[in-house]
């Protein structure tokens, strides 16, 4: 025989389960869903080099890379922070390398270089080539993943 609380146990737990399931799962989906606040990469220029594999690249995988690149930018940021300091360096990203010949200029330097100032941080010179060398090496992997699915179109989840 079920009680009346055995029935509004179960349903205040079910209750509970659903709650603990929207706090999880609903950043998950938002985070998918959200546009990069700003655009550092120069979207043309991304699709000339694309286009130059004879692939083609979304709209959407375009946003996805400027993110990647921000979300880079902002752990630099922290771990400058973290070492007390206000320049930027090439060692502050998470994958610093030297840029090599044949990178091409995928990223708003210009714009960078006006904006992390105002934002309290001063750049080492060879910063934005090396932000500008993680983009690439980025890009060169969405291509690699794309070209070993047998795809012609890059997407979001090829970075």
């Amino acid at each position: 025989m079920t009680t009346h609380r055995s029935v509004a146990g179960r349903c205040l737990l079910g209750i509970l389960l659903m709650a603990v399931l929207v706090v999880h799962i609903a950043p998950t989906q938002a985070a998918r869903s959200t546009k990069p606040k700003e655009i550092v990469v120069v979207g043309s220029k991304i699709k000339e080099v694309i286009s130059s594999h004879g692939l083609v690249i979304s709209d959407q995988a375009v946003l996805t890379l400027s993110q990647k690149v921000v979300d880079s930018l902002h752990d630099a940021f922290r771990r400058a922070e973290r070492n007390r300091r206000y320049t930027l360096l090439p060692e502050d990203l998470s994958c610093p390398s030297q840029p090599l010949p044949d990178d091409e200029a995928l990223l708003d330097e210009e714009s960078l270089r006006q904006r992390l100032p105002a934002m309290g941080f001063e750049l080492n010179p060879d910063f934005v080539p090396a932000l500008n060398t993680l983009a690439n090496r980025l890009l060169e992997t969405a291509i690699i993943r794309a070209w070993a699915n047998n795809r012609h179109v890059i997407e979001p989840y090829d970075f």
